[in-house]
């Protein structure tokens, strides 16, 4: 004689497959909101780290600066006289000014100068270029995500050593960036960019 079940699942043999899947269900979704937090995360901290490279690139190639009818590069790279200002120890200074004698008589007085803005936390710049001189410092860094990104040290440093006549220019950046609760991310580059 064969003896066959046929009553179906139990109202408790249902609750706990309904208990496991719910706690599976929410097991899932935590994860997936702890990966994109993380992402999040992850994606701001390469922000930070391209931005301020995005900065030490503007510093040796220089600001696009739109004239009226062309653009110029001005950078330490290529600057006919470097200057510096606001020495905070010995051969390690706070600004910069990079000036430039143009072809023409009206670009005579060009220069730019990047400096560390400790109110603002914030890499500035001043420039004149021809008839252009903005009347308030234009924020280099940071741009994007401002109210979380603070510039926590700028300076620069001359060599002072010339080899095979080349003058080299220290610039050190240091910035930091909230990117979760108590979190901090940090970063540091340091170059070196050589004077024509």
């Amino acid at each position: 004689m064969k003896c066959t079940n046929d009553r179906g699942f139990t109202l408790i043999e249902l609750i706990v497959a309904l208990t496991i899947t719910g706690i599976m269900i929410f097991m899932a979704g935590v994860g997936i909101a702890i990966f994109f937090s993380k992402f999040e995360q992850l994606n701001m901290y390469a922000d930070l780290q391209n931005d301020a490279f995005d900065t030490m690139h503007t510093f040796k190639h220089g600001m696009i600066i739109e004239g009226s009818d062309s653009q110029e590069f001005l950078g330490i790279m290529v600057a006919d006289t470097v200057f510096f200002y606001d020495e905070t120890s010995m051969n390690v200074f706070r600004k910069i000014k990079c000036s430039f004698k143009g072809v023409e008589t009206l670009h005579h007085s060009d220069y730019v100068e990047f400096y560390y803005d400790s109110g603002d936390r914030a890499v500035k710049a001043n420039y004149r270029y021809g008839n252009d001189h903005p009347s308030t410092p234009i924020t280099v860094f940071p741009v994007e995500h401002a109210d979380d990104i603070r510039v926590t040290n700028l300076y620069f440093t001359d060599s002072d050593w010339i080899n095979g006549g080349e003058r080299l220019i220290g610039v050190h950046l240091d910035a930091e960036m909230d990117i979760g609760d108590d979190l901090v991310k940090q970063v540091h580059f340091e170059t070196r960019i050589k004077v024509r």
